[in-house]
């Protein structure tokens, strides 16, 4: 399904409305996504599952719908760690995560060039490593699963100098756990996951 996203959602931003280079921006982004919560927690066998801190990279496109409101489309790609643990043993693992969203910036205060603005929407998470790849081409009911994600938060644009502008969003990204597997038991907490998501860019607008 993730596969499908990004040209939907790149389908949808671009059917808004007729573009002008005006109304198009483009901002590459460095960050960190950090789990919040435990993926799976099993009461009876004292085994959790968890994601660390991931850095991601990514880029967002922006079109404007007004001058207070945008819609966003980004998607971006991960590495970070993957904590497996059960009694004293500790599996770490390198993990990815992928990402795409579709978001709506609206903007709370400020001017164009330099505002606070409040950011909604919806994408998809994807958490991947090798422990899950393996198990799951030997039992095709044991995966780490996509998942579809909802998004809120805050984000903050200062004009820099020229055309470019900082940004700077921080937001949770809320979605359910990644593990499916038909050998979990009954005592087996699976916490919504929040997922703190920051993210540093410089915008430029197309064409200028």
């Amino acid at each position: 399904m993730h596969r499908k996203l990004v040209p939907l959602t790149l389908a949808t931003l671009l059917a808004v409305a007729p573009l002008t280079a005006q109304q198009l921006s483009i901002t590459p982004f460095v960050g960190s996504i950090i789990p919040l919560k435990t993926m799976i927690i099993d009461t009876a066998g004292g085994t959790y599952y968890r994601a660390t801190a991931h850095t991601t990279y990514g880029l967002r496109i922006s079109r404007s719908m007004s001058s207070a409101l945008s819609l966003q489309l980004q998607a971006g790609i991960g590495r970070g760690q993957f904590e497996a643990i059960g009694g004293t043993s500790v599996i770490e693992l390198a993990s990815s995560v992928y990402f795409a969203d579709l978001r709506v910036r609206f903007r709370i205060v400020g001017s164009d060039a330099t505002n606070l603005g409040i950011i909604g929407g919806a994408g998809w998470t994807q958490f991947s490593n090798g422990l899950f790849d393996t198990a799951h081409a030997e039992d095709s009911g044991t995966d780490l699963a996509g998942r579809v994600t909802g998004i809120v938060g805050l984000g903050v644009k200062a004009h820099l100098t020229g055309n470019a502008s900082f940004t700077a969003d921080l937001t949770d990204r809320i979605h359910e756990q990644s593990i499916d597997a038909t050998s979990l038991g009954s005592g087996v907490i699976k916490p919504t996951q929040h997922d703190l998501a920051m993210s540093f860019g410089l915008n430029f607008p197309f064409g200028k």
